[in-house]
């Protein structure tokens, strides 16, 4: 359904944005929505590629509102959105990378506590952000 799925997508941006608490409700109100881990590491993932396109993007010469608008960015999202493009880095992002495909293939390992692992990731990735200032 939609509320699970904005959980998530809410979850992603909380834990890009630095925001731990949030970041944490949000998985645990779609955890009762009835999603799993694995469902919410990918939310994750889709939001770093969204970072990861829109600085590309602006990397290569598109200003950075107009690069938000080509990866998806939905409207009422975009200003947190921007706060954050302006503070992360690709080579911050590189560097999550590979932890959220460690997530994801831990979450699908038999009897792991996978909405656990996706809550450790989204507040790794909140404490990386708040120490680079969000």
């Amino acid at each position: 359904g939609v509320e699970p799925e904005a959980s998530l997508a809410d979850a992603a941006a909380d834990a890009f944005g630095g925001r731990l608490m949030e970041a944490q409700a949000a998985l645990r109100r779609a955890a009762q929505e009835g999603e799993a881990g694995p469902a919410a590491v990918r939310a994750i993932g889709t939001y770093l590629g969204r970072l990861r396109r829109t600085l590309t993007l602006a990397k290569n010469g598109a200003g950075l509102q107009e690069a938000a608008k080509a990866s998806g960015v939905f409207w009422k999202q975009e200003r947190e959105f921007l706060r954050q493009a302006r503070t992360w880095n690709l080579e911050e992002l590189d560097k999550i990378q590979p932890e959220v495909l460690a997530a994801d293939r831990a979450c699908k390992t038999s009897g792991s506590p996978d909405h656990l692992i996706a809550e450790r990731l989204a507040l790794q990735i909140a404490g990386r952000a708040r120490r680079m200032g969000l």
